[in-house]
């Protein structure tokens, strides 16, 4: 299914990204896991998961991204748990593939998400402990699970730095599937952006590396429209690929995500402009549900979801 992602890709047209889990799940009634967040939903609430799958794509989405994020092999290793991410991973992407398939003419791609910690802090306790032989183990055993169970890309979520993101970033380079890096941005008390983990990377010096290893798409997250602007402005400087924005509409609160303020409509409204400074893609992982993929949709492609 990638190849129509492709082609949308290398004749700029825009492409819609859609992978929220947590605020979604919490909304149908499935509470997150304390330990490992939305990723026991894949065994335990398999139709819940397919159903969110199914509405992402009957909304408009282009690509929807599958609840393998909080299964961080950082995490994972942290709890002693490595053993459980395959089984979860496997049972997210498989379950992801028939809802799309039980679509008549679906042409939506499914990616795996990638983050090297997950979506807990647990995942920090690994890293002065770990040395860059182990660190490469860990990450080539996630991006293999991924790539084994069938995604049509690797979707490395909400990086923050360089060291670790690297060796991550090359461990689904070399599954041979497209890699797409979302950077996480925030704005440090020199006034530059900087990647969101410690070490607080410069925004250029992340894409520079990070892209060098043979990424295809790079994004830029954050929830304030003015801020992706400013970084898409920077991206022009550093990357000649495809370039996008992700939408972080709230924090994570636990045990519930705490909700933004930035509603489908405003948001399709921003991406009008940010689409003219040069993104692509458009993307939805935190925060967001189908009604923003739908309005984004009607915005950028005169439609009310396809499927």
């Amino acid at each position: 299914m990638y190849i129509g992602v492709k082609d949308k890709l290398m004749t700029g047209q825009p492409v819609i990204a859609a992978g929220s889990w947590g605020s979604e799940l919490v909304r149908r009634g499935v509470q997150p896991d304390p330990d490992l967040w939305t990723s026991p939903a894949n065994l335990e609430h398999p139709g819940t998961i397919g159903a969110i799958t199914r509405d992402y794509a009957l909304a408009g989405a282009d690509v929807v991204i599958a609840n393998t994020y909080s299964t961080g092999p950082l995490l994972m290793a942290a709890l002693e748990r490595s053993d459980e991410m395959r089984r979860l991973d496997t049972a997210a992407i498989r379950t992801a593939r028939e809802a799309l398939s039980a679509i008549p003419n679906c042409k939506t791609a499914l990616a795996g998400s990638f983050n090297p910690r997950g979506a807990l802090p647990a995942g920090e306790k690994l890293l002065s402990a770990l040395s860059e032989k182990e660190l490469m183990r860990l990450f080539a055993q996630k991006a293999d699970i991924l790539a084994a169970a069938g995604c049509d890309l690797i979707y490395m979520e909400r990086l923050g730095g360089i060291e670790r993101c690297l060796l991550g970033v090359e461990a689904a380079v070399a599954t041979g599937l497209p890699v797409w890096v979302e950077l996480a941005v925030e704005r440090g008390a020199d006034g530059r952006l900087h990647g969101i983990l410690p070490g607080h990377w410069p925004l250029d010096s992340m894409v520079d590396t990070l892209m060098s290893t043979g990424a295809q798409v790079c994004l830029v997250n954050h929830h304030d429209p003015m801020l992706m602007a400013e970084a898409l402005q920077m991206l022009k400087f550093t990357w000649a690929g495809p370039q996008g924005i992700s939408l972080q509409n709230g924090n994570l609160d636990m045990p519930r995500w705490s909700h933004g303020g930035a509603s489908p409509e405003d948001f399709a409204a921003s991406a009008s402009h940010l689409r003219i400074q040069g993104a692509r893609v458009f993307a939805f992982n935190a925060g967001t549900g189908p009604e923003y993929v739908r309005a984004l949709c009607g915005t950028l492609h005169g439609c009310t979801g396809s499927g």
